[in-house]
């Protein structure tokens, strides 16, 4: 029974391992992120909401590191954490028809245009957490929505009854910044740090269309009657 025992954990190590290696960046990925160099005309071209990033696909990381850097400062991550959680997150987008990594660098830039277009409204926290729960709101989605997973008892919809894939998301996003190297919220404070990671769980979990046309109606309603206040935080 015992050698069993060690037997089956011997290979769940070993399965484990063998997924962390593949789940990872590479040095030779993040080190190439560090030295990249966005071309000057793009700089530009980034701050138009209707950019199309489709073209540049070898620069969406590159493009990534830019917006960062321009909505929440060069200081505000160590570069090569930075470059690590990107390349990782990237790693860990599935080769799927829409929920794929150009969606993820897309709706990151269509947060960004918002944060640009609204300096003052947002935190510095929240300008962080946004656009990273904008790049990680779809990690490792398999291309089948919530009521399929859940009509087929997927093992995710085992762990998850409300809201499935999008808790997996966030889960996924928690677990690349556990990774060594990969916490780029690392110099917050413990208090800071919860902050962040809620700004990114809500927002993520904001992305469940059956949450999101009821969210949408009731901002409507309070933007119409003018009763929206982004002092209040439950409006926020």
């Amino acid at each position: 029974m015992y050698h069993r025992i060690r037997h089956s954990e011997c290979i769940y190590r070993v399965t484990m391992e063998k997924l962390s290696y593949h789940s990872i960046c590479t040095a030779e990925e993040w080190q190439g992120l560090m030295h990249f160099s966005l071309p000057g005309r793009l700089c530009k071209e980034i701050e138009l909401f209707h950019f199309d990033i489709g073209p540049f696909e070898n620069m969406w990381p590159g493009i990534f590191v830019h917006m960062i850097h321009r909505s929440c400062g060069t200081s505000c991550f160590e570069l090569e954490k930075l470059c690590r959680f990107i390349m990782s997150v990237k790693k860990n987008y599935r080769r799927v028809p829409y929920h794929n990594w150009k969606h993820a660098v897309t709706v990151a830039h269509c947060m960004y245009a918002i944060l640009q277009n609204n300096r003052g409204l947002f935190t510095d926290l929240e300008r962080k957490g946004l656009l990273i729960a904008c790049l990680c709101h779809d990690l490792d989605h398999r291309g089948f929505s919530n009521s399929y997973l859940q009509k087929f008892d997927h093992p995710l919809a085992a762990l998850y009854s409300t809201s499935t894939m999008e808790q997996h998301h966030f889960s996924q996003t928690v677990s690349i910044l556990q990774l060594e190297g990969h916490n780029i919220f690392s110099t917050l404070s413990s208090s800071e740090y919860e902050q962040v990671l809620e700004i990114i769980r809500k927002a993520i979990i904001a992305t469940d269309l059956a949450l999101y046309f009821g969210n949408r109606k009731q901002l409507e309603e309070m933007y119409q009657t003018g009763s929206l206040n982004l002092n209040n935080q439950s409006h926020r």
